[in-house]
């Protein structure tokens, strides 16, 4: 069986601030039922986690650049069966407009997707996003 991925963009990375941001993927969401009541598996037990093929480091905000503030934001998500991320939403905030630039930069990343029996599945998982200042 052939997968077929969406075309992904070619990212420009500009040369990095002073500022620092580090991503982790962390353990998955409980939950396995989202909003519109589409069933997404935990990752674990048979099932792969996704791989992250491409990802966009976060900026800082203007106002958190101002103040001098960072710290630790998760994003959680769908990443889809094509590697796509879906349902993005902050489940631990920062403010200063850091939320906001985590889901932009989330929201660029493509994955491998999960797999169950070699099969492509989606999966809810959280990523965490550390906003930290040089």
């Amino acid at each position: 069986m052939w997968l077929r991925f969406p075309p992904v963009q070619k990212l420009v990375l500009l040369p990095q601030p002073p500022e620092e941001a580090v991503l982790t993927v962390v353990n998955s969401n409980p939950k396995e039922v989202d909003s519109a009541n589409v069933p997404h598996i935990r990752v674990g037990g048979e099932v792969s986690a996704p791989v992250v093929l491409l990802s966009r480091d976060p900026e800082f905000s203007d106002e958190a650049l101002r103040a001098k503030y960072g710290g630790v934001c998760i994003v959680s998500l769908i990443v889809d069966e094509y590697g796509m991320p879906q349902n993005l939403r902050v489940v631990r905030k920062l403010g200063y407009g850091l939320d906001e630039k985590a889901i932009e930069a989330v929201n660029h990343f493509r994955f491998k997707p999960a797999m169950r029996n070699g099969e492509p599945i989606a999966v809810m998982v959280s990523i965490e996003i550390n906003f930290r200042l040089g």
